[in-house]
């Protein structure tokens, strides 16, 4: 088992004030006359919320050119673009959602990127009266209700559901589920005590309340993480510098420190 790493200083503040605002709130950086007319727009899954801020404030120091993110479930987040949503880049949990919007024409394939992988964990509070700490715990009478974020939307939602079909255990569990809209909603659950236990993405576990441990990769599809630059954006300079930023080492290293993988 291991147990999750408190982030520091201002990085909690900015993090529990961005996760009660809830998912699809903007979240941008200060800025002055110069960069007001080249701010980035960026849809981005849920999985990435606290490592995009992160790398969206190095990104500003680096390049001057703020970003504003909305966060959400990759395939709401898809439909906003094919309804027309004003973005710049669509970075997605899910390469699904990304491979039909690159058919449709709203993604231009060769600006599309891999840039990291998530992982999927099963997590439950340190205060419950039994550890959860592998598929199979989940059946025990303790454990009442489990958090993943809704399978229909949701790339880790989807994930988590194949990763308990694969361990035989779907149907058993079942009644016990409760759908976040989100991975962070259903880490929100998990964090207030509302559920004994969830399947998340490594990625949004912020608390060292809450201890996981890791789910066999071969229990469910990767979770490739793809941006890409949507064909309308009026930024494609400045959003082609953000795809080029999210390849250097130092954007790397803080996918890496908020519990991605490299490709």
């Amino acid at each position: 088992m291991r147990k999750a790493s408190v982030l520091a200083g201002i990085g909690v503040v900015i993090i529990f004030t961005l996760l009660w605002m809830g998912d699809l709130k903007a979240g941008g950086f200060l800025s002055d006359e110069k960069t007001e007319d080249n701010k980035l727009q960026v849809l981005a899954a849920s999985s990435l919320r606290f490592a995009f801020e992160e790398i969206g404030e190095a990104f500003w120091e680096k390049e001057g050119i703020e970003i504003v993110f909305q966060y959400g479930a990759s395939g709401n987040l898809a439909q906003q673009i094919v309804n027309g949503a004003p973005v710049d880049l669509y970075a997605s949990a899910d390469r699904h959602f990304m491979e039909r919007l690159v058919k449709e024409e709203h993604i231009n394939e060769e600006n599309l990127r891999l840039f990291c992988k998530g992982i999927l964990v099963l997590a439950f509070h340190q205060d419950n009266s039994e550890p959860v700490e592998k598929l199979e715990d989940l059946i025990k009478p303790s454990v009442q209700r489990i958090s993943i974020a809704n399978p229909e939307h949701a790339p880790y939602g989807k994930a988590a559901k194949a990763a308990l079909e694969t361990a035989g255990l779907w149907q058993e569990l079942e009644e016990k589920i409760v759908y976040g809209s989100t991975v962070t909603q259903a880490m929100q659950y998990i964090e207030t005590g509302n559920v004994s236990a969830a399947i998340l993405a490594k990625s949004v576990i912020y608390s060292e309340k809450i201890n996981f441990s890791y789910i066999d990769q071969s229990y469910y599809r990767p979770l490739d993480h793809f941006i890409g630059m949507v064909e309308r954006s009026e930024q494609q300079k400045n959003a082609q510098k953000f795809l080029s930023f999210l390849q250097q080492e130092e954007a790397e290293k803080i996918l890496l420190r908020h519990g991605f993988s490299m490709p």
